[in-house]
């Protein structure tokens, strides 16, 4: 989450800055467990990457930042 105390949002954004075709989501009002946190957005958020995934679309996603709130 963009609220993490323990894992700053900027780790994040370094480590999509370096993974080619990633994918950062970033969670608003949340902090390190997004997953308890926010289990509606973030399952939401994986609900959308494995379909991409199934789907083998992606590869085609390129440099995606998204913020859900």
């Amino acid at each position: 989450g963009i609220q993490d105390s323990v894992t700053p949002i900027w780790v994040g954004e370094k480590f999509h800055e370096l993974l080619p075709n990633s994918e950062l989501v970033k969670i608003d009002k949340c902090g390190h467990a997004p997953m308890m946190e926010k289990p509606e957005l973030f399952n939401l958020a994986l609900e959308n990457f494995l379909t991409r995934v199934e789907n083998n679309s992606f590869a085609e996603t390129k440099r995606m930042v998204y913020t859900l709130m």
